[in-house]
């Protein structure tokens, strides 16, 4: 395998992993905001279904990029077998890991919702 298909390889890679990160700050930061309970938390549940349809979408386009970041990874030659059979398991790890932000993404709001209605779930926002 020549340098510059290598170096093409691991860009690809690279692109895979940072939007894989990206989608899990996301996550993270979404995740605190909304169980932080302040008024964020009650204009996102007074708009639910566009946080739950924004955020599926979101997700979902996370997973389409990282699919043809590794298309593209797999439209240059390879090297050897190993490194092959090895990347294939990290590919996987990160489907995983966008699969999971995409399922907490969404679910999260409606679990909150869920408490908050049945007295579970406290909101602190004072009107003004």
């Amino acid at each position: 395998m020549s340098d510059e298909s290598a170096e093409m390889r691991k860009q690809f890679t690279a692109y895979a992993d940072a939007i894989t990160a990206f989608a899990t700050a996301q996550l993270v930061g979404f995740m605190l905001l909304m169980t932080h309970g302040d008024c964020f938390t009650r204009n996102v549940l007074g708009g639910l279904w566009y946080a739950v349809c924004i955020g599926g979408l979101v997700n979902v386009a996370y997973l389409v990029l990282v699919f043809l970041c590794h298309r593209g990874s797999d439209s240059i030659p390879k090297g050897s077998a190993a490194v092959a059979s090895a990347s294939g398991g990290v590919r996987m790890l990160r489907y995983v890991i966008i699969v999971i932000d995409l399922f907490v993404t969404v679910l999260l709001p409606l679990a909150i919702n869920y408490g908050w209605h049945h007295a579970q779930f406290f909101i602190d926002c004072k009107a003004t």
